[in-house]
């Protein structure tokens, strides 16, 4: 637990990775102006902590790889994709660049730009989901077509 730490105001950049942590409750009430967090290889079920972290506003680089971020690779890339939009302040995540060009700038993205990227990001992953319904359709032919050779050899 982070709590014996107390309030430490002025606290920019924070390494608490491979503690055993279990959660990120009082991250933002301890450490309000926190930019660099690193809580990688921790016991956090970020599916329960996820909106905790977003409090922290001030966030720039995060840290999460090796917590409990989901069962299967959708389900953390889900979480990963939730983590971007309450956190749009991030420059990276898990050392992946997110806002390169905000970075440069060293300026707040304005609500409108934000809105865009959220747009965008929303049409390319209903592009991505429309390809893939497309494919299933396309492997489930196939597999129909495929069962009716071997019922067709086995008669």
């Amino acid at each position: 637990s982070t709590e014996r730490l107390g309030i430490l105001s002025s606290l920019q950049e924070l390494n608490l990775a491979n503690n055993q942590l279990k959660s990120v409750c009082s991250f933002s009430k301890q450490f309000p102006n926190l930019e660099v967090l690193n809580i990688a290889n921790n016991c956090i079920d970020l599916k329960d902590e996820l909106r905790l972290l977003a409090q922290c506003c001030h966030l720039q680089d995060l840290h999460l790889t090796g917590n409990n971020t989901g069962t299967s690779e959708e389900e953390q890339n889900e979480h990963l994709m939730q983590i971007s939009l309450l956190m749009p302040q991030l420059n990276s995540l898990d050392e992946v660049i997110l806002n390169n060009s905000n970075k440069e700038q060293n300026a707040p993205v304005p609500k409108t730009a934000l809105a865009n990227v959220s747009l965008e990001s929303v049409q390319k992953i209903t592009s991505c989901l429309m390809d893939f319904e497309s494919e299933m359709e396309d492997l489930q032919q196939s597999l129909v077509g495929r069962f009716g050779e071997v019922k067709d050899l086995l008669e």
